[in-house]
């Protein structure tokens, strides 16, 4: 039961907007996006990390060229 002199919304505390989420469709899904951004940014911030990363695309390029090799290419 909700009790005290404020409204019972789903706005948070001191959003004096109505529609705070409007673009989101809950609040795990913000919550999952700014998680899923702290990781990119930890991320771009290892060097070490940034090699994997460009190892592991080059490794996906070349499996996709070696698969399309000898196919006609459709443009």
């Amino acid at each position: 039961m909700h009790s005290g002199s404020q409204p019972m919304t789903d706005t948070p505390r001191g959003c004096t907007s109505p529609f705070p989420f409007r673009n989101h469709r809950t609040m795990a899904e913000v919550m999952e996006r700014e998680q899923a951004a702290e990781i990119r940014r930890a991320e771009a911030a290892s060097p070490i990390d940034q090699r994997r990363r460009d190892a592991a695309a080059s490794d996906r390029l070349a499996e996709a060229l070696a698969r399309s090799a000898g196919q006609p290419q459709t443009f």
